[in-house]
């Protein structure tokens, strides 16, 4: 409770034995000083030794890393333990690990590297200050007004809400977007990135109930997407009435979404329309398409809003939990389980340890003390046998949790081996109140009322889970060796030349897609490295990837000058992405007979895992004949006459790669 408390007080001037033995533990550093209550005591203020820690001191030290007490246990090890003159600083161990996830603290006169990209807390907070003026530009430019100077977006509809879904708006993302020049961010001269590196920041705007809506699903989407069109047009006409307009570079629009930039950020921008829900919801026996498009729905527009606020709450109570979030994300990238485990899940994971309130030990209050926990947690819960329970509010009722068990059994079935691998339920899949009226009624909609995991329903496999805990217990382990010896952390944030030894086939990427390689699986780029400018400037490997990621790739790096006209903005591209995205195709196509692994932050090569029936022999069927030759006489066997035609499974790898990948082993 006190581990972040800045200064410590001591005795009034007055108790003079008392102030001679608060002098004798605490040395010179004691002062005396008066207080806003009037009184006037000796005290030790500790923020003014952060900086002459061991190292360099990271940003955010004093609330995500127990800066404070690191700072008096050196302190006091150096005055009482330590012989004078020898100029021998201690340190906490792994505490270098924090480089991950944020920049040295530094000024930007004194490095090439400024604090809105090197600070992560910082930049999360410039995010959320651009969310809050965009949600009040819509919302101000769709109301109707009898003033004049105020200009409207043309929407049929007023925007009655305008709500975070993004994990740039709730602390969690690992490298949170930085102000593109061409999107409105300040312009500095010579080369800037021509696309955008970071998934846009995604939105979704809610209007006032009104009867204006259609009556039927299809022309209800119709209308989503005109009102998108409309938005598109209104903003546009206010970029060209006004000069000063913090939109800029060019507005997308597709049936489903909107793409923009705002004050340097790139925005996608989504349509809830409560109506279509309500009569998805009211069909009395419906289809099969028409349940899948309400789940697809409800989890888009109502549990992704529900769960934003639930990890933010989490995020915004504990400082240190965003932080551990995007720990864990990059030990999973680093592994090369990039988009194999829902990021949902992760963040869902690192609540869990923040607010189990089972655990003796309490909420962890460091970075790397909940990053051990949640690698515990993956590695040691029964996930065959139990379900995992994420209620960070205490929202959910004992008749509500029985409920969850009841669903987990019925889903797991006799031989334990059926449902969702890894089953993580939150309170927001509890609670529905739209179906309390009537039970009956809503018998169809039940796989929607209660208990069911909304967002592990469908991933990770088996295999993939079962890797993660393997890997979550070696590192561990792994972690808490260093702890004792003094070891190499990095260690734990590398794949083993064994490993990728055992995949069946390498692709290698193009070297000309990755911005930088500090974060390979293969460990050759986690040396923090110093740079001799006048004096040395240390950089930690968070804030050297986040200004690489900045620039962009260098095949779309181009010469930019101050005075950008609008021709030039116009030019940049939205979430290009092409690894993630030849991945994403890969898996599409070729997931049900190969499992994909790559690391997202520094991708390398695409490693391919053939499923064990892949190349089986099975029975021809017209159905199942994509990728399928006859056997031949040597592999006959009785009912089977196909089996899957190698040539063509690399031929349309090759394919869908081609602009990606350069070689295959």
């Amino acid at each position: 409770e006190t581990c972040h408390r800045a200064v410590d007080r001591g005795p009034p001037a007055e108790s003079v034995a008392e102030v001679r033995e608060f002098e004798k533990l605490w040395g010179d550093v004691v002062e005396l000083r008066r207080f806003k209550d009037g009184a006037i005591v000796h005290a030790v203020v500790w923020d003014s030794l952060l900086n002459h820690n061991a190292g360099f001191v990271y940003e955010g030290i004093e609330r995500t890393q127990g800066g404070i007490v690191e700072c008096i246990v050196q302190h006091i090890i150096g005055l009482h333990f330590c012989k004078e003159g020898t100029g021998k600083k201690h340190k906490f161990l792994l505490r270098d690990i924090v480089g991950l996830v944020d920049g040295p603290r530094t000024h930007d006169s004194t490095t090439s590297v400024p604090r809105s990209i090197s600070n992560s807390t910082l930049a999360h907070r410039n995010i959320l200050n651009a969310f809050d003026a965009l949600a009040n530009v819509l919302r101000r430019n769709s109301e109707k007004t009898n003033r004049s100077d105020e200009l409207q977006l043309g929407l049929p509809l007023p925007i009655d809400a305008v709500e975070p879904l993004s994990a740039s708006l709730r602390y969690s993302d690992p490298f949170p977007p930085i102000p593109h020049p061409l999107l409105g961010g300040s312009k500095k001269g010579g080369k800037i990135s021509m696309h955008i590196p970071y998934t846009p920041i995604k939105i979704q705007i809610r209007f006032g109930s009104s009867s204006k809506w259609p009556n039927d699903i299809k022309s209800i989407g119709a209308a989503k997407t005109a009102m998108l069109i409309q938005l598109a047009d209104g903003i546009e006409a206010m970029k060209k009435q006004r000069e000063n307009c913090d939109f800029a570079g060019p507005i997308i629009v597709t049936p489903s979404y909107l793409l923009l930039g705002f004050r340097g950020y790139s925005w996608k921008i989504v349509v809830r329309a409560d109506p279509e829900l309500y009569i998805l919801r009211g069909l009395h026996k419906p289809n099969n398409e028409a349940l899948s498009l309400l789940y697809a729905l409800t989890k888009e527009h109502i549990t992704s809003s529900s769960h934003h606020s639930t990890i933010h709450a989490v995020h915004t109570l504990y400082p240190s939990a965003g932080h551990v979030v995007r720990l864990f994300q990059q030990w999973l990238a680093t592994h090369m389980l990039s988009g194999l485990i829902p990021f949902e899940a992760v963040e869902l994971l690192v609540a869990k340890v923040y607010s189990d309130g089972e655990s003796p030990t309490g909420a962890p209050s460091s970075i790397l003390s909940g990053f051990l926990r949640v690698l515990h947690l993956l590695g040691t819960h029964d996930w065959i046998n139990c379900p995992m329970i994420v209620d960070p509010q205490g929202h959910l009722e004992e008749k509500e949790i029985s409920k969850i068990h009841e669903q987990f059994q019925k889903d797991r079935s006799i031989d334990m081996s059926k449902g969702p691998n890894m089953y993580i339920v939150a309170a927001y899949d509890c609670i529905d109140s739209s179906f309390d009226d009537n039970e009956e009624k809503n018998a169809h909609w039940s796989k929607f009322k209660l208990s069911k995991p909304s967002f592990t329903a469908s991933s990770p496999e088996k295999v993939v889970l079962f890797r993660a805990t393997t890997l979550a217990q070696r590192s561990y382990k792994y972690l808490l060796e260093c702890l004792h010896t003094g070891g190499d952390w990095t260690g734990a944030f590398q794949e083993t030349r064994s490993s990728l030894k055992s995949y069946s086939l390498l692709m290698r990427i193009d070297r000309n897609y990755a911005v930088d390689n500090l974060l390979c699986s293969t460990g050759e780029g986690f040396a923090t490295k110093q740079t001799v400018k006048g004096e040395k400037e240390m950089k930690s490997i968070f804030s050297q990837h986040a200004l690489a990621v900045y620039e962009g790739s260098k095949i779309l790096q181009r010469k930019v000058y101050r005075n950008l006209n609008s021709k030039q903005m116009e030019l940049v591209l939205h979430d290009w992405n092409p690894i993630r995205d030849t991945v994403h195709m890969l898996r599409k196509q070729l997931g049900s007979r190969a499992l994909f692994f790559y690391n997202e932050f520094a991708p390398q090569v695409i490693a391919v895992l053939w499923r064990p029936t892949t190349f089986k022999s099975i029975t021809f069927s017209v159905m199942n004949s994509e990728f399928l030759r006859p056997v031949s006489d040597s592999d006959w066997k009785k009912d089977t006459l196909g089996i899957s035609n190698a040539n063509d499974i690399v031929r349309l790898l090759r394919q869908v790669s081609r602009d990606v990948v350069i070689d295959m082993k």
